[in-house]
């Protein structure tokens, strides 16, 4: 089913994501939320992977929705407990904070389903400057890089003997300090490698730049972005009567 164009993809995500900000009825965030869990598990390989990586971010999710209940104090109240107060505006805004980020970031999954390649390609295709669809290659390229490293520093910090679980937070906040610092200062030589073998290359020596792969829009592509324009204005509009 990862067969739709990214420019297809990227109008559904940021059609989603627009939606996941302007939508302020519960039902309707409901109903884009399903939408767009449905849509990442078609063009996901695996519907487990989607699972598994949506499990991770339950913690940070309950965080945000508790974080609105506890402190918004507008609204009728529901229940009090000494300082404690919950009110519905909170109880609101805690559901539809949970609710907007499951959105964009469901939504965003459905990006990570194409490579960064064929999103560069798409990019250009878009009419952008070929060197922003560079740099923002590049940066897709370099975050796994600068994550491995990261993990490696750790790592070695772990194996040296440091127990970070016994430290205050003051202390490891400055081992993180510590082992951070390698890894971004092996992420400037590499952009500086980088930006020699580009230069060596002649980037930029031409306003315009071609490519192997020019990806074309086919009939699916339309009905998919057609599709998600009709949602987008359908939703909008059922937000506004709904408010």
């Amino acid at each position: 089913m990862n067969t739709f164009d990214p420019r297809a993809k990227l109008s559904i995500v940021i059609a989603l994501s627009s939606l996941a900000i302007i939508v302020k009825d519960i039902r309707l965030a409901v109903f884009i939320a399903a939408v767009s869990l449905a849509i990442s598990m078609m063009l996901s390989p695996s519907i487990f992977n989607i699972l598994v990586k949506l499990r991770r971010i339950i913690p940070l999710l309950l965080i945000l929705g508790l974080s609105q209940l506890l402190f918004n104090k507008t609204g009728t109240q529901i229940f009090q407990y000494y300082s404690i107060l919950i009110t519905d505006a909170g109880l609101k805004e805690g559901i539809l904070v949970i609710l907007r980020m499951l959105i964009i970031i469901t939504s965003a999954l459905i990006l990570a389903t194409e490579s960064a390649g064929s999103m560069m390609t798409a990019l250009s295709a878009l009419k952008l400057p070929y060197e922003i669809v560079f740099m923002v290659y590049i940066g897709i390229k370099f975050l796994p890089i600068f994550n491995d490293e990261f993990k490696n520093s750790l790592l070695a910090v772990q194996l040296a003997g440091a127990d970070l679980k016994a430290h205050s937070l003051k202390d490891k906040l400055q081992v993180y300090v510590y082992i951070a610092t390698p890894a971004v200062v092996s992420a400037l030589n590499r952009a500086k490698k980088i930006a020699i073998a580009a230069e060596c290359r002649g980037f930029r020596a031409y306003p315009h730049r071609t490519f192997l792969n020019n990806k074309k829009l086919e009939l699916k592509d339309y009905i998919a972005i057609l599709s998600v324009v009709i949602l987008f204005t359908a939703a909008v509009l059922f937000n506004k009567q709904l408010v």
